[in-house]
């Protein structure tokens, strides 16, 4: 029924789900689990958000049909015969709550009488969570060695700054060069979002994303693992590469660019040793000096966003979200009412997405999101303890600091109805899961010479 629904029928359903496992058996005949999350991650990046199959019904975007890909991988790799590599066990029950969950809460959506554009939210809900749950266990069980994963998080950071230089076009020239980009069989949904906006006097720009602030929070993520590499390698392009995502961070024109840095440097900074700490600050201060002589007023107007933040409509229209959340709730407090069925068109948006959990997949579903997040968390600090390879602590407390940007950023919009937020997210819980893994398995000659970063002690 779903992939019918979703797909436009029977036929193209069972042809998209027939493709996509036929692609994870034709990567496992030549590559691995890796393959698939770097072509997932750029993809996700790099491809508009709103370019989808035309049959889709707005959820078939090529990082979506990875992320199936990606769940069907998963599952041949789970088949009896199959090599089985190591597992993080509290990842993979965590995950597995969440999808179970939400399959309880779309059982109970369909069965219920619905209209037509709510039982088709139902249906994009759930394959959007089996493609980002494929993502995330992908990744934490089967990515094969420390290089590989490093090779997943070096695309993701290169995809990252390359959107950051279409947000940077986007606001300097007022140009949006995404228009551009197409890909045959797929066409551009209509989502009302607009590329380029404008607030307190600036563009407000969202690059590939479809809202300014799913831009904000995604950037945002990837800024911990950038610097990750910095301070790991010590290269020049991946300097450059941390500049300018951080840079793009502030064009979104958000809050929740400005909560996710500092939840970023409040993660990171006691960490680091204190000649790393000073050069960061040392740059980000030569940052905010550049950004505040080439956009004249930025600051200024992002700091406005939170002075006067009692006068602006968007933050007294989040304060009316609790009643409102609070009376669907009732109505279904343990489950909800399905994943993806408040329709914004049809109701309205919630600006937390906390909030609309609560009313889509009920206290037991939130509760099972927010453990999935902790556990990430929770893997990344297993590492950081016993680790005693400085490049796995640092890499270990930047995805703590990436997923608590993910956690913290939540309460300040529907986090899970934008593909760049909810997939960036998920990857980088699933890498959390496969550091643990390789870090407990047995070492092979090739980890156990990783060499520690000249001049550096572990943090």
């Amino acid at each position: 029924m779903c992939a019918a629904t979703v797909f436009g029928g029977p036929g193209p359903g069972f042809a998209v789900f027939g493709i996509c496992l036929a692609a994870a058996l034709a990567t496992r005949a030549v590559g691995d689990a890796a393959t698939i999350l770097i072509v997932f991650v750029v993809t996700l990046l790099l491809v508009p958000a709103a370019l989808t199959l035309a049959a889709g019904g707005g959820v078939a975007t090529p990082a979506t049909l990875c992320g199936l890909v990606a769940a069907a991988f998963w599952i041949l790799g789970r088949m009896p015969g199959a090599a089985t590599p190591g597992v993080s066990i509290g990842t993979r029950l965590a995950l597995l709550a969440f999808g179970a969950v939400v399959l309880v809460s779309y059982a109970m959506a369909v069965l219920e009488a619905r209209v037509p554009v709510e039982a088709r939210g139902a249906d994009r809900g759930v394959v959007v969570a089996v493609a980002l749950l494929g993502v995330a266990l992908l990744a934490s069980e089967m990515i094969p060695s420390r290089a590989r994963l490093d090779a997943v998080l070096k695309a993701a950071l290169i995809a990252g700054a390359l959107v950051a230089v279409v947000a940077i076009v986007q606001f300097a020239f007022s140009y949006d060069v995404t228009q551009y980009v197409g890909i045959p069989g797929f066409s551009r949904l209509h989502t009302g979002y607009e590329a380029i906006t404008r607030r307190a006097g600036f563009n407000r720009v969202s690059g590939t994303a479809l809202w300014p602030i799913e831009l904000s929070a995604a950037l945002t993520m990837l800024i911990p693992i950038g610097l990750h590499f910095v301070f790991v390698t010590r290269r020049l392009r991946w300097v450059l590469v941390t500049i300018v995502i951080t840079a793009a961070v502030p064009l979104s024109i958000s809050r929740t660019g400005v909560i996710g840095l500092a939840t970023v440097a409040l993660v990171l900074f006691p960490a680091w040793p204190k000649e790393f700490r000073r050069r960061v600050a040392a740059a980000t201060l030569s940052l905010v000096v550049a950004v505040s002589i080439a956009i004249p007023g930025l600051l200024t107007a992002l700091y406005h966003l939170f002075s006067k933040a009692g006068k602006d409509n968007s933050v007294t229209a989040r304060e009316k979200d609790w009643s409102v959340a609070a009376a669907y709730f009732d109505r279904r407090p343990w489950f909800g009412r399905g994943l993806g069925t408040f329709v914004p068109s049809r109701y309205r948006v919630f600006d937390n997405q906390y909030l609309l959990s609560l009313v889509e997949i009920g206290l037991i579903g939130t509760v099972a999101f927010v453990i999935v997040l902790f556990v990430g968390i929770g893997a990344a600090r297993a590492v950081r303890r016993s680790s005693t390879n400085a490049g796995d602590r640092d890499l270990a407390q930047a995805l703590i600091a990436s997923i608590a940007v993910a956690l913290v950023t939540c309460v300040t919009f529907d986090f899970l109805s934008f593909s760049l937020a909810r997939g960036i997210t998920f990857l980088l819980v699933g890498c959390a899961g496969a550091l643990l893994r390789l870090q407990r398995a047995p070492k092979s000659r090739e980890v156990e010479e990783r060499a520690t970063p000249v001049g550096v002690s572990p943090p």
